[in-house]
C-alpha cells in the first residue's frame, strides 16, 4: 500500500527513473473498473489551426489559459513590468485585450488539476543521461481541494509513474508538462517533446492512474519551437483552448490552439490497475 506526504508528491521530479521503471505495485487494494471505451478512439481533437495572438512577448512571464462562464482568457507578459489578458467568447477568438496589471502572478511550480474525485500532478525530472521525463501522480479522496493545503499522509494514496509519450513525435525528452481537467476523472496532459534546439507541443488525454485514453494531439505549427510550460482550459461542454509560447526565429509569440473533447459522463476510462512503472511502498 502506497502512502506518502504532500512534500514527497510534489517532489516527484527527484524520483529516480530506474526506480520508477523497475518497481511494481500491489493492485489488490488499488484496483479499478476496466476501460469501457476503445482506447484508440479520439477523445480530444484540434478544431482549428494554431494561430499567433500576441507577438514579441516577455518569455519568463509564461502563459496561462483559463475559462470562466464560457469566456476564454489568455494571460501573458508583453514586457518585464506588465501583465496582459486577452479574452474571447470562443476558443477560436477573436482575442481582445481586456485588462492589464503590473506583473503576472507566477504559475505553480508544478501543474495540478482535479477532475471528479481525482487530483493529478505532473512534474519534470532528468535521468542520469540528462534526458527529461514527465512523471504523473494521481490521488483519490473525498475532498480534492484539501490536497493543496494539507498532508496526504492520512488522506489518500498517490501512485506516481513515468509517462511514456506516444509514438509520432520528434526524438528527445518530454518536458514542461501542463494539465487540464476534462471531467469524469479524465485529464489532458500537455508536454514539450524534442531537445534544446527545437520542441513541439503535444497532448494526450489520460485517465485512471494516468493511462493514455484516445489519440495524442499535435498542437504546434512545424515552423516554430515551443518553449516554457503550455496551458490549457476546457469547459464542461468540451470546448477547449491551449495557449503556449514559441520562438519564430526573430522573437517570441503567444499562440492559441482550439480543441474539443468528449464529455459523455457514461465513459469510464479508468484503468484496472496502475501502469507498468508505478511505485509502491510496502
Amino acid at each position: 500500500m502506497l502512502h506518502t506526504s504532500l512534500a514527497a508528491a510534489v517532489a516527484l521530479s527527484a524520483l529516480s527513473l530506474s526506480t520508477l521503471a523497475c518497481a511494481t505495485t500491489q493492485t489488490a487494494t488499488l484496483g479499478r473498473p476496466a476501460a469501457a471505451e476503445d482506447p484508440s478512439a479520439p477523445l480530444c481533437r484540434v478544431t482549428a489551426p494554431p494561430r499567433v495572438v500576441a507577438s514579441r512577448v516577455f518569455v519568463p512571464g509564461g502563459v496561462a489559459a483559463t475559462v470562466r462562464d464560457g469566456l476564454f482568457a489568455i494571460r501573458f507578459s508583453p514586457s518585464a513590468s506588465q501583465c496582459q489578458t486577452l479574452d474571447a467568447g470562443s476558443p477560436a477568438g477573436p482575442f481582445v485585450p481586456t485588462s492589464g496589471s503590473a506583473v503576472c502572478q507566477p504559475a505553480p511550480s508544478q501543474p495540478m488539476a482535479s477532475s471528479g474525485d481525482e487530483t493529478m500532478l505532473a512534474a519534470e525530472f532528468y535521468d542520469d543521461a540528462q534526458l527529461s521525463h514527465v512523471v504523473l501522480g494521481v490521488t483519490t479522496f473525498d475532498s480534492p481541494g484539501m490536497f493543496r493545503r494539507a498532508s496526504l499522509r492520512a488522506m489518500g494514496r498517490i501512485v506516481p509513474h513515468v509517462f511514456e509519450p506516444p509514438p509520432g513525435g520528434p526524438p528527445g525528452g518530454a518536458s514542461s508538462p501542463g494539465l487540464a481537467a476534462l471531467g469524469d476523472d479524465r485529464f489532458l496532459l500537455l508536454w514539450l517533446q524534442g531537445d534544446s534546439q527545437a520542441s513541439v507541443l503535444r497532448a494526450q488525454p489520460i485517465a485512471g492512474w494516468g493511462n493514455a485514453v484516445g489519440s495524442p494531439l499535435d498542437l504546434s505549427p512545424s515552423e516554430v519551437s515551443v518553449i516554457g510550460r503550455p496551458s490549457a482550459a476546457v469547459t464542461p461542454s468540451g470546448e477547449g483552448l491551449v495557449a503556449f509560447l514559441a520562438s519564430n526565429g526573430h522573437g517570441f509569440d503567444v499562440l492559441a490552439t482550439p480543441i474539443a473533447c468528449a464529455t459523455n459522463s457514461a465513459l469510464d476510462a479508468r484503468a484496472a490497475a496502475p501502469p507498468r512503472g508505478a511505485v509502491a511502498k510496502r
